[in-house]
């Protein structure tokens, strides 16, 4: 369950989607499958489902990120990492 919400959150916070709306269809189509089968199941079935209708898409074709520059910013911030260099 926890990669959901992480991925929800991610998603809400990147992707100009309502916040409501990732996080329900997440746990509409996943956690019937954690509760009957596990978390391991359920993760397999995100792998193997979900994530593999994204292969070979853009996902800027998929939804706009909104400031890309400074989610990067924050990731690296978070990660301890040095301030990307711009190119």
């Amino acid at each position: 369950m926890y990669v959901i919400i992480i991925t929800a959150s991610f998603l809400r916070d990147v992707f100009d989607f309502k916040p409501y709306e990732i996080t329900n269809e997440c746990e509409r189509v996943v956690l019937p499958v954690w509760l009957c089968q596990g978390q391991q199941q359920a993760e397999l079935f995100v792998q193997d489902f979900i994530i593999t209708q994204l292969i070979g898409k853009d996902v800027l074709e998929l939804c706009a990120i909104n400031n890309p520059m400074g989610l990067l910013v924050d990731v690296l911030q978070q990660l301890a990492e040095p301030e990307p260099e711009p190119r």
